[in-house]
């Protein structure tokens, strides 16, 4: 079995934490998804963060989906708890940014980005809330190409093509892309997939599902 960790990043309020109780309860990990409004997620555990309604400490928690083990570790997204944010890059294979669907790229986003950046992790993109939000996903993904890079694009392989040259040539010559070789290029940090949706637990578990 493959194994890979991943730490999830987001500035506070983009759903973050909801959204890994989604992941835990689609992989079979709990029985019932928690909320953060009832007090009742998995990795929320300490009487403050359940008080406040925040996620204060990096925690982790392990799912197993199809072929791959994942460890999930869930950062902080308050800008007073960064140094525990830091902390849950220490052991990333890959980060996932999470960017709501209400408010867009934060100021906070732009650090957790930087950060990334110099750290040299692989990321990808998930725009939160979309079954909230006041804003296209062209228009959100436009913001977040802006704010966060150009070359954070869709799940579309002629796109994907536009942000590395060799890809470009493949996509020309073949009219695809191997998977392989967009793994590669998105752990050299180029591109960025970019995904939407809302959690699971919005809608209501029987909508839970991942490819």
């Amino acid at each position: 079995m493959k194994h890979i960790v991943l730490s999830i990043l987001a500035h506070v309020d983009a759903g973050k934490t909801t959204l890994i109780e989604s992941l835990l309860y689609t992989a079979g990990t709990i029985r019932r998804p928690g909320r953060v409004d009832k007090q009742t997620t998995v990795l929320d555990d300490d009487i403050q963060e359940r008080e406040r309604g925040i996620t204060i400490y990096a925690k982790e928690a392990g799912f197993a989906w199809k072929d791959t083990g994942v460890q999930v570790i869930d950062t902080p997204g308050h800008a007073d708890f960064s140094s525990e944010m830091e902390r849950g890059l220490s052991a990333a294979d890959l980060a996932v940014v999470i960017v709501s669907g209400l408010d867009g790229v934060q100021s906070h986003t732009k650090t957790i980005w930087r950060l990334l950046e110099a750290a040299g992790i692989p990321a990808l993109v998930f725009v939160n809330k979309m079954d909230l939000a006041r804003r296209s996903e062209e228009d959100l993904l436009a913001d977040i190409q802006t704010q966060l890079s150009a070359a954070a694009v869709p799940l579309d392989p002629e796109q994907i093509a536009l942000t590395d040259d060799a890809l470009l040539e493949e996509w020309d010559q073949t009219g695809e892309i191997s998977r392989d070789h967009i793994r590669t290029r998105v752990a050299a940090r180029k591109p960025f997939r970019c995904f939407s949706g809302a959690p699971c637990i919005m809608r209501g578990p029987q909508s839970c599902s991942m490819p």
